[in-house]
Parts: structure tokens; sequence; C-alpha cells
């Protein structure tokens, strides 16, 4: 596999493991003081990004790995033919 095409791959694992670890442990305001004039009464108190994408980045090299291991063993055929 290519440079690109492995890069490629990752950022899509990437992409949908964060969108998989998103919403864990995302609590919503409950009370009605906190939330603030515009404000979605539903949206999260702390999103905690920086945790959640470290954790998607981590999950993420894991699953490329064994990808990338079933590519180079012949479990996986890529390409024509």
């Amino acid at each position: 596999m290519s440079v690109t095409g492995s890069i490629a791959v990752f950022v899509i694992i990437w992409w949908l493991v964060f969108f998989m670890v998103l919403p864990i442990g995302s609590r919503e305001v409950v009370d009605q003081s906190d939330v603030t004039m515009g404000q979605d009464a539903g949206a999260p108190k702390r999103t905690r990004l920086l945790f959640k994408s470290m954790i998607s980045t981590l999950i993420s090299v894991a699953v490329f790995a064994l990808f990338y291991w079933l590519i180079g063993s012949g479990h996986i055929a890529i390409g024509p033919g």
C-alpha cells in the first residue's frame, strides 16, 4: 500500500472512531439555570475534545496496525488481480 493510501485509510479510520468515541461520557446541561441565552439545553457541559481525540488516535493506531498487517500477510487483497 502506498504512503498516500495509508494516510487516507488512517484518516478515515480516525474519523470513524472519533465519531464513535464522541458521545461517551457526555453530560448535558440538566439545570435550566446553567443555560445561557442562545445555548442549547442539550449541549454538553464539558466536551473533553482533547481527551477524546487522544483516545480516538490510540484506538485508530491499533485498528490501522491490524488492517496493515492483514494486507501485508495476504489475508486481504487490495487492487486489481
